[in-house]
């Protein structure tokens, strides 16, 4: 039983052997045991929880989505700087865009992006807040007639009866309008190769309307809080490294327009600006040959009615010294940095209307027209994209020509077609079946032979920004002379009525105690309701309070010189607001 106990305990002790082993090992663990808290800082490298900003850094990656196919709402100028538009593709936009809400607003103008295809959306809210003394103008004065005022006979001629005794003319008026708010979208697809293309469509709200109660009129309500919206261009372009083309309505190449309309609150065309945009086809070449830009264009128009089988043609070269820069705001809102430069446009037309000599006529008369138009803008004082005030510049332009009153605003000086004579037993006279706007062409009844109506104007301007306010506030003013040659025999000299017969006392004209002859041709409109000439003047002060907004204000002067001698005057004061977008 000893050994059997001996065994047993052998067997105790090499079992617990192991056991001791491990203990004993554990014996140098209490210095062990201070590594272990050193593990415990390694939970401090957890905050690798912000890793996840790390991830958040990849979104940065969208700025350059656009470019593979996401739509994107960004500016012109994020586009070019992106890489998305080419310099030359931006300067392009800026050409388009830049004439309604000038060069920083175009720049900022909201874009949508979707590849390299871009939509940009510009324009300006208006409000306008006008005051005339006459009755003679809606909002858009333009070169309407100004009314003659009751009790003003003509001291010139003792036998001209006292025949316009106008309300409107002795009478003043208010009106508020929002009628020249404009919108426009530009359109540009990718370039392929080196050939660009784009395109633009721009309306304001001064569609036709007649004021008026009668059938085929609206109200007088309905005329200024629900205009009728109205294309101003609608066209396309495509450039090519040797020359571009213009397809569509857009400013007409005669006078160069719009680079040298003058800064005024008044709504344009003013009385005596080329100021028009017609559908045509325009070849043009611009010639980069630093320090001076060399643009060249023909252009094919639509003829002045069509009626004439020949479109119009009109040409021009313009030459702009590069880094002689100036301040310019053309309108209202269009204000830019814009190079010193002269331009020198020409005119081309030929009429075709019926002749006049039968009441149902069978053959046509022809004649054709030439005109030619200057143009210049100055900078006196220069200014820069880093110098904006300080600065005065001057604009300039003077045209002669004939048959070219529909490139003007609403230029007729009153001129009307002969009315044809009742000689047939009606009730009613005759109507001759005239196919082209009054004021164009018209006939020397005593020959009937056609002549294209000729004026002769000039309007110039100055602008300055006062100094030390960057180019925020500043004043303009501007003078325009109109007149014609022809007008005068385009009037009758009736003494008893409105209406003369054709006689010899007056070359085109009627004798001065001429009574009507319903028998012969005549002139409707009397001396007393035909423009010899017009003058006019006004006086701006603009301000920029915001970016987006601009206020303005403005006293004008409208002189309108009658055949008769007679001068009717018109006074205007507008105060206008603009949010330009």
């Amino acid at each position: 039983m000893r050994p059997s106990l001996a065994t047993f305990a052998l067997v105790a002790v090499t079992s617990s052997l192991p056991v001791c082993r491990a203990a004993f090992a554990q014996q140098p663990a209490p210095p062990a045991p201070a590594p272990a808290p050193t593990p415990t800082p390694a939970p401090v490298p957890t905050p690798p929880p912000a890793a996840p900003p790390a991830a958040a850094t990849p979104p940065a990656a969208p700025p350059t989505a656009p470019a593979g196919g996401s739509l994107d709402l960004t500016t012109l100028r994020e586009l070019l700087d992106r890489g998305v538009i080419s310099q030359m593709e931006y300067d392009a936009a800026m050409r388009d865009i830049a004439p309604s809400t000038g060069e920083q607003r175009a720049g900022e103008a909201t874009s949508l992006a979707f590849g390299k295809w871009a939509t940009t959306i510009y324009g300006f809210i208006e409000g306008d807040f006008i005051y005339d003394n006459t009755q003679s103008f809606n909002d858009l004065a333009g070169n309407a007639l100004v009314a003659r005022p009751n009790g003003q006979a003509p001291p010139q001629n003792p036998n001209q009866p006292n025949i316009q005794q106008t309300y409107a003319g002795s009478n003043g008026q208010t009106q508020f309008s929002i009628r020249n708010t404009r919108f426009g979208f530009r359109l540009k697809p990718p370039a392929v190769g080196e050939i660009r293309t784009s395109a633009m469509l721009e309306m304001d709200f001064l569609g036709t309307q007649t004021i008026g109660s009668g059938t085929g009129q609206v109200t007088e309500n309905a005329f200024f809080t629900s205009p009728v919206a109205r294309i101003r261009h609608a066209m396309f372009r495509i450039e090519t490294p040797v020359v571009d083309f213009l397809i569509g309505q857009y400013w007409d190449l005669f006078g160069w327009q719009n680079l040298y309309h003058p800064n005024t609150v008044e709504i344009q065309g003013l009385p005596g600006e080329l100021y028009s945009r017609n559908p045509q086809i325009r070849i043009s070449k611009t010639i980069h040959a630093h320090p001076i830009t060399l643009e060249l264009a023909i252009a094919a128009k639509r003829p002045p009615s069509r009626g004439s089988e020949a479109p119009e043609g009109e040409g021009g070269v313009r030459l702009a010294v590069d880094d002689w820069t100036g301040m310019q705001t053309m309108g209202a809102t269009a204000t830019s940095i814009m190079p010193a430069s002269i331009a020198l446009t020409g005119d081309y037309r030929r009429f075709e209307v019926p002749a006049a000599d039968s009441l149902v006529p069978t053959k046509t008369v022809t004649t054709t027209s030439t005109s030619v138009a200057a143009d210049a803008f100055l900078p006196v004082l220069p200014a820069s994209k880093d110098k904006r005030d300080n600065a005065l510049s001057l604009t300039g332009e003077i045209a002669y020509g004939a048959g070219i009153s529909d490139l003007y605003t609403g230029l007729t000086g009153g001129v009307v077609f002969p009315a044809i004579p009742n000689n047939t037993g009606l009730a009613a006279a005759p109507a001759w079946p005239q196919n082209i706007d009054n004021g164009l062409v018209n006939y020397d009844i005593t020959g009937f032979a056609l002549h294209p109506i000729q004026w002769t104007t000039y309007i110039v301007g100055l602008q300055y920004y006062l100094p030390a306010l960057g180019g925020k506030v500043w004043v303009s003013a501007n003078y325009s002379h109109t007149q014609s040659r022809d007008t005068s025999l385009l009037g009758n000299y009736s003494a008893t009525s409105d209406f003369a017969r054709v006689g010899t006392g007056v070359p085109g004209g009627a004798g001065v105690n001429a009574a009507i002859d319903p028998n012969r041709y005549y002139y409707p409109n009397s001396t007393a309701q035909v423009r010899a000439g017009e003058d006019w003047w006004d006086v701006n002060l603009f301000y920029d309070p915001l970016p987006s907004v601009r206020l303005g204000a403005e006293f004008a002067e409208f002189l309108d010189h009658y055949v008769d001698g007679f001068t009717a005057t018109n006074l205007r004061g507008q105060v206008s607001g603009y949010f330009l977008f």
